[in-house]
């Protein structure tokens, strides 16, 4: 899970541990790469936040493209156009979720992008 927001990142693992999954967290997108880098073969899915200071969800999600990195990408974010969904579709985003989400929406993500 890659969350700036502190609270954030306190409280929505707690929710996929819930859920029965564990949870790794990166507070940013240059922590994440270096998450992915050292565990990336432990990564089932990345819960990713798509806006960010300094590096966002977007710029996150090439970077582990660029690296062959084919984990699925579950974006979250507070707003997304239907223009940005498309496009980060295109780049192989595997869903989407709106914050603020529920045990139940990030529950029926999951399992779709890990069993399906």
């Amino acid at each position: 899970m890659v969350e700036d927001s502190d609270a954030v990142r306190r409280l929505a693992p707690a929710t996929v541990r819930y859920l029965g999954f564990d949870v790794v967290t990166a507070a940013d997108g240059t922590e994440a790469l270096d998450v992915f880098r050292d565990r990336g073969d432990e990564l089932d899915c990345v819960l990713l936040d798509l806006r960010m200071p300094a590096m966002d969800g977007e710029r996150v999600l090439d970077e582990l493209r660029r690296h062959s990195i084919d984990v699925p990408v579950i974006l979250c974010t507070g707003f997304a156009s239907r223009d940005l969904t498309q496009r980060l579709t295109a780049k192989g985003v595997a869903g989407f979720v709106e914050k603020p989400y529920s045990v139940a929406e990030i529950q029926r993500l999951l399992r779709s992008v890990l069993e399906g």
